[in-house]
């Protein structure tokens, strides 16, 4: 499953606002969750796991801090990260 953290944005709103928004650790990106496919393309071990980041905004916080699509998140503010969902609970 692919879990969606920051929320979804309209055509219609206004970017100033959208920007002063984007502040949480993982604002603009998707995660899923590491499944079988994920191990195969991104070469990880089958004992990892964690959340894949599958797509970036590209105005996004996150993609100015340097988050990019195929990163894995392992933990978050030190908490252990084992699921999308998990990433999205702790983000908040």
């Amino acid at each position: 499953t692919t879990d969606r953290i920051a929320g979804e944005r309209s055509a219609g709103d206004d970017p100033t606002s959208a920007a002063a928004d984007d502040q949480g650790a993982l604002n603009g990106v998707d995660v899923s969750d590491i499944d079988g496919a994920a191990r195969r393309d991104l070469g990880l071990p089958e004992r990892l796991s964690g959340a894949v980041i599958t797509r970036v905004d590209p105005g996004s916080a996150s993609a100015r801090s340097g988050l990019r699509e195929g990163d894995v998140i392992l933990e978050i503010d030190r908490k252990p990260v084992t699921s999308a969902k998990g990433a999205v609970d702790i983000c908040s």
